[in-house]
C-alpha cells in the first residue's frame, strides 16, 4: 500500500479537478459528501471558494492524502465504509 499526502496548495480548484477527473474515467466515486450541497464539481468548488476569501491568514487551504492499495494485495483493499471511516 502506498500512502502520499500531496503539497499543500492555495485554494481547493487543482484538488477538485484532479479528483473529478478521476471519477469520470471511472477509477474513483466519491462516498460521501458532508455540509455541501452535492458532489457535484461545481458545488463542491462554490462552497470551498466562499471559504478561501474569508481565511486571508492561511496561505495554503487544501489537504490531499491518496491511499492506493496494491491490487494484487486484496488483504489491502478498502470497503466503502473503510475509507469513509478513514
Amino acid at each position: 500500500m502506498v500512502v502520499k499526502i500531496q503539497a499543500a496548495r492555495a485554494s481547493m480548484d487543482g484538488t477538485i479537478t484532479y479528483n473529478q477527473r478521476k471519477v469520470e474515467k471511472g477509477v474513483a466515486r466519491v462516498l460521501c459528501a458532508v455540509n455541501i450541497p452535492s458532489a457535484f464539481p461545481e458545488d463542491v468548488r462554490e462552497t470551498f471558494a466562499r471559504y478561501e476569501c474569508r481565511n486571508r491568514m492561511s496561505n495554503d487551504v487544501s489537504f490531499q492524502l491518496s491511499i492506493n492499495p496494491d491490487p494484487s494485495r486484496p488483504e489491502e483493499r478498502l470497503s466503502d465504509q473503510e475509507a469513509r471511516e478513514l
